[in-house]
């Protein structure tokens, strides 16, 4: 059986604008889906920190650091 074919006209708009439907006939599975199922944190970085660190695994790498000396930090303190 053929299959019928959508209308290429756009979608009704509301007054403010917005559309009233959307086809996602063209749609695409998120490929990051599952890190987030995973439980992986994204966090906005501003550009110049990424252009000086490089990669996700620098900036990662010297949080991590950067952790590990403010825990050794508040352990001296409560001593």
């Amino acid at each position: 059986m053929p299959t019928k074919k959508r209308s290429r006209k756009p979608a009704k708009r509301t007054s403010d604008d917005v559309r009233l439907e959307f086809d996602f006939s063209q749609a695409v599975p998120n490929k990051y889906a599952e890190r987030f199922r995973e439980g992986v944190q994204y966090v906005p970085i501003e550009p110049e920190l990424v252009e000086f660190f490089g990669s996700a695994e620098a900036i990662n790498d010297a949080l991590r650091a950067l952790a590990g000396m403010l825990k050794s930090t508040s352990r001296k303190k409560h001593a």
